[in-house]
């Protein structure tokens, strides 16, 4: 098993040579990932120097033509050849997968090969950090995205499981995985106390210029239940804007209703009671009771 840790809790002396490739970075890089690649070597579990590593990596190769060669594009679309490589040793595989980023970092099969063997060590910060390097590579690959999505509800970023469930909808407002996930996600992060706080970029991360427009939306009344869950996005986005907001919440348990899902519809008044301004709310108190009468009644 491989331990996450921070560079602050390396060795000193490693601590002290990785000072030293970050001064020489600017006018010798290639000697600056070098360092990087041993000292990650020797403690494969520090995901803040593998960012950090990558970050030098990636740029190189995004300014060189030698990852780009028809050799790449093969290699990148047959993930299987590199299985072999990992066998029944997910640590093995972890230096595998690094040696094949390092000769070619827009190999995107090392990358599935790094996120597959860091599953199986639960090194979750940097299955995450695997599956956003391929998202940063090919930011349209669905697969990916939906691996990414599925990795940040494991870590428990419910807020960043959306957000990615959002972009996945945006290239294919019909998935229905992207849809379920989001389901799930909104559970988890009802069903989480305090996680407002947690999330105060989500706004910023979310509000693109589409995103701005279906705001603007928000007041009309959508029945079907594409709009319905554009609706409830919406609300999502409000309530993190407003986390003190009741009448987001009520709206959002509303619109969960509506969909059908009252599991969520119930959560969301929970969550709604909660809040300060909420504690003595009487009529919260009673749309929980009504919604739970109703769920007990559909499930006889």
């Amino acid at each position: 098993m491989i331990e996450e840790i921070e560079i602050a809790d390396l060795d000193p002396r490693q601590i002290k040579q990785l000072e030293g490739a970050d001064r020489a970075i600017a006018k010798d890089p290639n000697y600056s990932i070098d360092i990087y690649s041993a000292i990650l070597k020797q403690s494969p579990g520090c995901l803040e120097l593998r960012k950090r590593l990558r970050g030098q990596q990636l740029k190189i190769a995004k300014n060189s033509k030698k990852g780009m060669s028809s050799l790449f594009g093969k290699i990148t679309n047959a993930p299987f050849l590199f299985k072999s490589k990992s066998g029944k040793n997910p640590e093995l595989a972890v230096g595998s997968a690094e040696e094949l980023i390092a000769k070619n970092p827009l190999n995107i099969a090392a990358h599935h090969m790094l996120a597959d063997a860091c599953a199986q060590l639960e090194m979750n910060g940097t299955v995450v950090f695997a599956y956003e390097t391929i998202r940063s590579i090919q930011p349209k690959d669905l697969a990916n995205l939906k691996k990414l999505a599925n990795a940040y509800l494991e870590s428990g970023q419910s807020d960043l499981a959306i957000q990615t469930g959002n972009a996945i909808l945006e290239i294919n407002p019909s998935d229905g995985d992207a849809e379920d996930m989001m389901k799930r996600a909104s559970v988890a992060v009802a069903m989480t106390q305090g996680k407002w706080e947690g999330s105060s970029n989500f706004r910023e991360q979310l509000k693109d210029k589409e995103e701005a427009e279906a705001l603007e939306q928000s007041a009309k009344t959508v029945n079907d239940a594409k709009g319905l869950e554009g609706l409830i996005r919406q609300a999502y986005d409000n309530v993190q804007a407003e986390p003190q907001n009741l009448n987001h919440y009520r709206q959002l348990s509303d619109y969960y209703h509506r969909y059908g899902d009252l599991q969520n519809a119930i959560a969301w008044i929970q969550q709604a009671r909660k809040l300060e301004a909420g504690k003595g709310d009487v009529s919260l108190e009673e749309k929980e009771r009504q919604l739970n009468l109703e769920l007990l009644r559909g499930s006889h």
